[in-house]
């Protein structure tokens, strides 16, 4: 019998990792096995995702639809003899998911259960105008078997904007700090038709890594963090300060510092995600910081 297998996309910050924390956090009726695949040098996300009872698979640099498909069969034949009865792929923020979803539904064991696709209500009219990564965007969205629209909390008219994206996009379901019926992630629904010329669909995104093994202080690195807000499209990472370790989070233009249960080494490691040059230029106030 061949195991089922659902892709987890959106826009980098739209929530795809706390949306897998929370259906790993909560009951299930089937084992997972979970293949994350982050924009950026280094794998974040496997570093912030919770652990769980079944399989959790980190893979390389990259697109997982075009620069490392062929880690992705590997990933895939690695997890065959796992007892694995349902497999979530987190897509790459930088990814076109119904294109990760085309290697799924034909690699031999394997079918396709469905797309989801996550939209940032505080950010989704911003993106779909970027001149850099509109196109992407709009690609993500047509090409979801589901829409799950989160952050709609943050929103002044949370109807208002869970309205407009179903008129441009159609089907969506709001998600609430990453809650959301398991049957609408694990249920069968392959996806919409892409754009025709989506095959062009190529952003601007490059990425940089900052990394120090010094203690960092907190008011000004969070000063420096609140004026990248608006030069980066992503920042995602830990750091250490007088006060203890972090979590740090950019998403849709907003800075957020967690308390981490325990510290990293090296003590401060960011990946800066953003148009152009922007994450190389942003890295230098972190770097002087740290100096």
């Amino acid at each position: 019998m061949s195991v089922p297998v659902t892709i987890i996309g959106g826009y980098l910050g739209a929530g795809k990792t706390t949306l897998i924390n929370r259906l790993l956090a909560g009951p299930l009726d089937r084992t997972l096995g979970v293949l994350i695949n982050d924009f950026g040098a280094i794998n974040v996300d496997a570093e912030l995702i919770a652990a769980h009872e079944g399989e959790t698979l980190t893979l390389t640099n990259g697109c997982v639809c075009c620069s490392i498909a062929n880690d992705f069969g590997s990933a895939l034949e690695r997890l065959r003899d796992s007892n694995i009865d349902h497999v979530l792929v987190e897509a790459s923020g930088a990814a076109v998911p119904s294109k990760v979803a085309d290697i799924a539904q034909t690699w031999p064991g394997y079918r396709l259960a469905g797309t989801r696709v996550l939209v940032d209500a505080t950010d989704w009219r911003r993106q779909l105008n970027d001149k850099y990564i509109g196109h992407l965007v709009r690609a993500q969205l047509h090409g979801a078997g589901l829409r799950l629209v989160t952050k709609l909390d943050l929103c002044d008219q949370p109807d208002r904007e869970l309205d407009a994206i179903q008129r441009e996009f159609g089907r969506a379901h709001p998600s609430a700090s990453g809650q959301v019926e398991p049957g609408l992630i694990f249920g069968d629904d392959r996806g919409g038709a892409l754009p025709s010329d989506v095959s062009s669909t190529r952003p601007a995104l490059t990425s940089t890594v900052f990394e120090s093994r010094v203690t960092l202080p907190h008011q000004p690195l969070l000063d420096v963090l609140s004026a990248l807000a608006n030069r980066l499209e992503r920042i995602k990472g830990w750091v250490e300060t007088e006060r203890g370790p972090f979590v740090v989070q950019l998403a849709g233009h907003r800075v957020t510092m967690t308390p981490a249960a325990q510290a990293h080494n090296p003590a401060n490691q960011l990946v800066l995600i953003g148009t152009n040059d922007a994450p190389h230029l942003a890295s230098e106030p972190l770097r002087r910081l740290s100096s």
